[in-house]
């Protein structure tokens, strides 16, 4: 008997070129499953022998490979266009399309007034804080890691812990949402697209779990989803901006 080695390997510059651009594509799955079974240089890959070091890598490779530097070459490439359409263009030309673009930035948008009694007041003052979003953004990382931790033929132990886990930090979600729901009322909760985007992932994620474990790897894939928002809400470096 003899093993080869996976189709997306790192064995040589230009395959490790092709397994990263893989990683960046839907297919990456397979390739996370093959980094876990790595051992060393010459020795047969065992199950699950690296999952934490593989997971490690690969988040830390889509994180910044696809956000930053993925944002840092295309604002490169806008601004470079943006330079080369102003050496082209009038003055005029150039005038008016920035008094355009501010009267967008300025369009006027509906007043809306959030509910004035005390509770509402206080939960508004606590959803609004600095630490209430640090910890929402650390509750979001925290669910990611431990998604992460899973295995093929993982024993029934950390099934269960990766299940509870999963339903704690959804009820999380939802507590939060229904705690900002709470303090800015209806009309200024819906106007936000984040809380939208929120109530959205909460429905899709309710769905699946009511399907049972058919579609729970699916409800984990939409809690995810949740990272688009958090980038959202970063401060992009200066770099990028």
């Amino acid at each position: 008997r003899a093993w080869l080695s996976p189709p997306w390997n790192m064995d040589s510059f230009p395959m490790a070129f092709l397994t990263l651009m893989r990683v960046t594509a839907l297919n990456w799955v397979d390739v996370w499953y093959s980094m876990q079974d790595k051992v060393e240089p010459g020795v047969q890959p065992v199950v699950n022998n690296s999952p934490v070091q593989a997971s490690l890598f690969l988040i830390s490779f889509i994180f910044f490979g696809a956000f930053f530097a993925l944002n840092l070459f295309v604002g490169f490439i806008v601004d470079g266009f943006y330079t080369a359409q102003g050496v082209d263009s009038k003055f005029d030309e150039i005038q008016w399309a920035t008094i355009q673009k501010m009267i967008l930035q300025k369009w006027p948008q509906a007043k809306t007034h959030p509910p004035r009694n005390k509770i509402c007041q206080q939960m508004r003052k606590v959803t609004g804080s600095e630490r209430f979003k640090f910890l929402s953004a650390t509750f979001l990382v925290c669910n990611v890691l431990f998604m992460s931790l899973a295995q093929r033929d993982s024993s029934e132990e950390m099934e269960t812990f990766l299940s509870v886990q999963n339903n704690v930090f959804f009820g999380l979600m939802c507590a939060e949402s229904v705690l900002i729901f709470i303090g800015w009322g209806p009309s200024m909760f819906f106007a936000d697209s984040g809380n939208r985007f929120d109530v959205l992932l909460i429905v899709l994620t309710s769905v699946c779990l009511a399907f049972g474990d058919a579609l729970r790897s699916a409800a984990q894939g939409v809690r995810v989803l949740r990272l688009v928002r958090l980038f959202r809400q970063m401060q992009s470096n200066k770099l990028i901006k």
